[in-house]
């Protein structure tokens, strides 16, 4: 398996990008529904960022992508703060 990254590391969203791109190439979901589910709020790496990478990944290959944010016992987010969560305020981001 391939890493990047790090305790120390920053990413750039071009290096997330790539990397996300390159791994989701190879996996057989054309045509298909995917799910992904990410870590709530209790948990730090760069989400928006990856999840915008994973959208362009699969976006013109899967008929339907979904997100679910994986809360377990944590206090639930709404609103705002889901929106904040899991979107990236960088130009590049789409509604």
């Amino acid at each position: 398996m391939t890493e990047i990254g790090g305790v120390s590391a920053i990413l750039d969203a071009a290096t997330i990008g790539d990397f996300v791109r390159t791994n989701l190439a190879a996996e057989d979901v054309d045509g298909r529904s995917v799910c992904v589910i990410v870590p709530d709020a209790t948990r730090t790496c760069p989400l928006p960022e990856l999840l915008e990478a994973v959208r362009d990944a699969l976006v013109e290959r899967v008929t339907r992508l979904t997100v679910v944010v994986a809360l377990g016992t944590h206090q639930p987010l709404h609103g705002d703060r889901l929106t904040e969560h899991v979107v990236s305020r960088s130009p590049k981001t789409r509604a």
